[in-house]
């Protein structure tokens, strides 16, 4: 069976507590025959979105961070990878001020224990830094913003050694 990631894209506006949903802009499924997951999306001024996620389809181990580019009208332009040999999940896209994005996700250490991994890539895919925080717990982060003063902020949890997730 193959998986697909889909896409949606509609516009909406809020008058009071009611939402006034416009037509839908477009729809397209794309992926490939392995398992794929898109988790956040981002349009830059271009138009152009980037969406994240993980696939099975990557080159790099289990599972690799997906980033992919559509241009404005939906159509892919390119996929590339990030990751390494483990099984690698991608969660959220940012865009950042000086125009790059941030892509993060974990990295499974072994079962049980994954690392926190983020990206910041240019708008080509191109991989500008990569950070990995490790300790010997549990870590995943979900969700990023960047701040006003150009750093990031991000919703993150820790497995203690009870089993118990912290926040």
């Amino acid at each position: 069976m193959k998986a697909f990631y889909s896409c949606f894209i509609a516009l909406a506006t809020l008058a009071g507590s009611n939402v006034l949903a416009q037509d839908l802009f477009f729809e397209k499924p794309f992926g490939t025959s392995m398992p794929d997951i898109g988790r956040s999306i981002v349009q830059l001024s271009s138009g152009s979105l980037f969406l994240t996620g993980n696939s099975g389809s990557g080159n790099l181990g289990e599972a690799d961070i997906s980033l992919i580019k559509l241009d404005r009208l939906g159509n892919e332009e390119w996929t590339t990878y990030l990751g390494d040999a483990s099984a690698n999940n991608g969660y959220c896209i940012v865009k950042c001020s000086d125009g790059n994005m941030v892509v993060l996700g974990d990295a499974q250490v072994s079962p049980g224990d994954s690392d926190i991994i983020i990206y910041k890539v240019d708008t080509l895919g191109g991989i500008v830094w990569q950070y990995t925080y490790a300790t010997s717990l549990n870590e995943s982060v979900k969700y990023m913003e960047q701040t006003i003063d150009g750093g990031f902020i991000a919703a993150v949890f820790q497995t203690d050694s009870s089993g118990s997730n912290n926040a």
